[in-house]
């Protein structure tokens, strides 16, 4: 993806991940590197992002800031997810969304 930016200006601009059609949640691990016209590159990231998707028992409260996990269907998918999102706040110089700072939080009471 391309934005340019006419010289001696600034913008803002949002970037926008995610799947294009609505899913149970998913994550991401993004990296982005913005170019100036001289050729000098700013690198962000490594980036963790969340969303909940289409599952309703598994929701990011906006208000509370917090997760609502329902009972688990499935004996012990919990726990692999506490395992999988935790191994992920492992990599290396990662930024984590608030959200997903707070579905790691949410999830250590499975590990």
């Amino acid at each position: 993806m391309t934005h340019e930016v006419p010289p001696n200006k600034y913008e803002k601009f949002t970037i926008t991940t995610g799947p294009d059609l609505p899913l149970n949640p998913w994550i991401g691990i993004l990296d982005i590197t913005l170019e100036h016209d001289k050729g000098k590159k700013l690198k962000i990231g490594p980036l963790a992002v969340v969303d909940h998707g289409t599952n309703d028992y598994f929701q990011f409260d906006l208000e509370e800031e917090s997760w609502r996990i329902e009972e688990e269907d499935i004996p012990g998918c919990m726990k692999r997810n506490a395992k999988f999102v935790s191994g992920l706040m492992q990599i290396p110089k990662l930024t984590p969304s608030k959200e997903f700072a707070s579905l790691n939080k949410a999830l250590a009471k499975y590990q």
